[in-house]
């Protein structure tokens, strides 16, 4: 098959590779109890006692016996360095209803920002109390107070709402985590203690809650209520949204470089290419067959990112040329290749042509879908921008747009909202610069929520 390319644009390859991921860091992880514990936390904090526990749903880790943090760990079980995230339900990344969802837990996306182990630990229904006890407890997790690793806590949410009520007191909860610290022996060092959420039942109780841990922490303490604002819950509004995790891995990901505790090797991120592949939206196309190319929107997002961006914007293609010319030996001879992060902005030429308009997003999703290969675990990192063809289409944007982001939930984008701020170009169906510009940055943001750079 022969296509005429109106106009096209070379792959661009900038070497600005300042990072690197290893896919292959192992993650442990963890599988929730069924519901919440609620001990006494005045115990005498040489007695530990056990909590009553679900041992069917924790499984069983390949882990070298070791003591519990109240003794000396010989040297040899020092463990190399490592990131452990411990907590309950919100480390897990649960979107609800016992969800564990522990394939998109935050751990999970911080991994995926750092080339040392992640370990995450998360226990539904847990409390501060219990989770640190099971983490420690040599018929459990069996793991050590380790000094060589960087802990992330995020817990409490179980100790403020429990079967007798709510509470502010954080007392039980500072008490758990700096017995495990151990600060005035020379304990653990590197540490972030994240706040509590403004969950169901906490709605004003967050305040004073945070308010104590970050004058108990002080540097060392990460909010997260600004993050949450703006992404939310899951439906239970308890839980939070997949976005929310992501955009807190991220967050969780600067502060541990702010600290100081990841050195250039351990905290650059990949080399990954981003590719941005679309039409003449992608080319930044003003109209009158002007391609805009130095201003395309992949050349924004270029200037905000550490890493190699392609584009390749194709005036006039629909979905399926726009893919096959991608792929063609004879033209640009790409590959979906697994390791690199792809933009999808295509589509306006399936829902307008030469025969009229339709909202038919079957054949675009079709081929997105070919490409991305999900089915047999092809291309994990994608954003799919919904259309900005109001002017074309009118109203029929609604049902395809709509139909996206059903499809492609998190990875989907819209961009409606920036088209009616800045508009087109003039006399043109093509955007203004200031939308293109204002795309690029959204895109930027969502790579940073999905923890792709």
């Amino acid at each position: 098959m022969e296509i005429y390319m109106k106009s096209t644009i070379n792959a661009i390859t900038i070497p600005l590779i300042l990072c690197l991921l290893l896919s292959a860091c192992s993650v442990s992880t963890t599988t929730p109890t069924s519901g919440p514990v609620t001990e006494d936390q005045s115990v005498d904090e040489s007695q530990l006692t056990e909590p009553i526990l679900d041992t069917t749903k924790i499984p069983e880790t390949a882990v070298t016996p070791e003591p519990t943090p109240t003794q000396e760990a010989p040297a040899e079980q020092i463990q190399s360095k490592a990131i452990v995230w411990l907590g309950d339900s919100l480390t897990q990344g649960s979107l609800g209803d016992n969800n564990d969802n522990l394939e998109n837990a935050p751990y999970e996306k911080l991994q995926k920002m750092v080339n040392i182990p992640v370990e995450g630990y998360g226990m539904y229904g847990f409390n501060t109390h219990d989770a640190i006890w099971t983490y420690t407890d040599e018929e459990h997790y069996n793991q050590i107070a380790d000094p060589e690793k960087i802990y992330i806590f995020w817990l409490g949410s179980n100790d403020w709402v429990t079967d007798d009520g709510i509470n502010s007191n954080t007392e039980p909860v500072i008490k758990e985590i700096d017995r495990f610290l151990n600060l005035e022996d020379g304990g653990i060092q590197n540490y972030i203690v994240l706040g509590t959420t403004s969950r169901w039942r906490l709605e004003d109780l967050y305040i004073p809650i945070n308010k104590d841990l970050a004058d108990h922490y002080g540097e060392h303490y990460m909010d997260v209520i600004d993050i949450i604002n703006k992404y939310g819950y899951s439906p239970d509004n308890t839980h939070l949204s997949q976005e929310s995790y992501n955009a807190i891995a991220v967050a969780v990901y600067e502060k541990l470089k702010e600290l100081g505790y990841l050195s250039p090797s351990d905290c650059l991120k990949s080399g990954q290419t981003i590719v941005w592949l679309g039409d003449s939206l992608t080319q930044g196309s003003l109209g009158d067959d002007n391609d805009n190319l130095e201003n395309a929107p992949y050349k924004k997002l270029e200037s905000m990112v550490n890493v190699p961006v392609e584009g390749y914007g194709m005036y006039a293609f629909n979905s399926h040329d726009i893919i096959w010319t991608y792929t063609d030996e004879e033209h640009y001879h790409q590959i979906a290749d697994p390791d690199k992060t792809f933009i999808f902005w295509m589509g306006s030429n399936d829902w307008v042509t030469s025969e009229g308009k339709n909202t038919n997003t079957e054949p675009v999703i079709k081929e997105i879908d070919r490409f991305l290969n999900l089915e047999e675990g092809g291309i994990k990192n994608y954003i799919v921008i919904g259309t900005a063809s109001k002017k074309r289409l009118g109203d029929l944007y609604i049902p395809i747009n709509k139909d996206l982001e059903e499809h492609y939930k998190e990875h989907y984008m819209d961009v409606i909202d920036i088209v009616d701020k800045y508009g087109h170009a003039p006399g043109n169906t093509h955007l203004s610069q200031a939308a293109y510009d204002a795309v690029a940055e959204r895109v930027y943001e969502k790579l940073k929520s999905l923890g792709y750079i």
